[in-house]
């Protein structure tokens, strides 16, 4: 029943989901660390957009449909695989962060409507997504839970976005040791093959 040991539930499961390392704090990080803060926020802001609306469509009755047709799960599994192995690239092909006070870096950042449709693709969202729908759905109001749910959701993430691209900005001086970038790199790339491993076994 919806009341505040609800939605105080709710939030710790958000935040549980959202602050917790994922494709989506790999991919602020990276930015955070590859570019001024500026330049880094759009994604951010992406990731913020895109959560909710996967947990509101989710719950709105998606998530049933996803998990009864077998296709559309292969489907979502290769999207995730294909979208991983990117953040993959990005990472690895990323040079030594300049001036955080410079105009530009080298490459382009991710932005803002990019990130948020790379939500539909995130496996963590969607398995955060069906978990938050599975448990605190409201009875005889589906839809209504679904938006109380995508607005607790949304603003759990901003805090959690902004963490995770901060840490990234805050490493920036630190990548800036040829070694050091590239331990950075072999970590992040090793969490990210856990990462597409993970998309196959559950």
């Amino acid at each position: 029943m919806f009341g505040w040991e609800w939605v105080l539930h709710l939030a710790l499961f958000a935040a549980a989901a959202t602050f917790t390392p994922g494709p989506n704090a790999l991919l602020l990080l990276s930015m955070g660390a590859r570019f001024p803060l500026r330049l880094a926020l759009p994604a951010a802001a992406g990731v913020a957009i895109g959560i909710p609306s996967v947990v509101m469509v989710v719950g709105a009755g998606l998530g049933e449909a996803f998990n009864a047709v077998s296709w559309l799960r292969l489907v979502m599994h290769i999207l995730a695989t294909l979208y991983i192995a990117w953040l993959g690239w990005q990472i690895l092909r990323m040079g030594t962060p300049k001036d955080a006070t410079a105009a530009t870096t080298e490459g382009k950042p991710v932005g803002l409507w990019q990130a948020a449709a790379l939500q539909w693709v995130n496996p963590k969202v969607w398995t955060m997504a069906v978990g938050a729908v599975s448990a605190y759905s409201l009875e005889g109001n589906p839809v209504v839970g679904a938006l109380l749910i995508g607005a607790v959701f949304a603003v759990i993430s901003v805090p959690a976005v902004v963490t995770w691209t901060l840490f990234g900005v805050g490493i920036r001086h630190w990548l800036t040791s040829p070694a050091r970038l590239t331990i950075y790199k072999v970590v992040m790339t090793a969490a990210l093959v856990v990462s597409v491993a993970l998309t196959w076994v559950t």
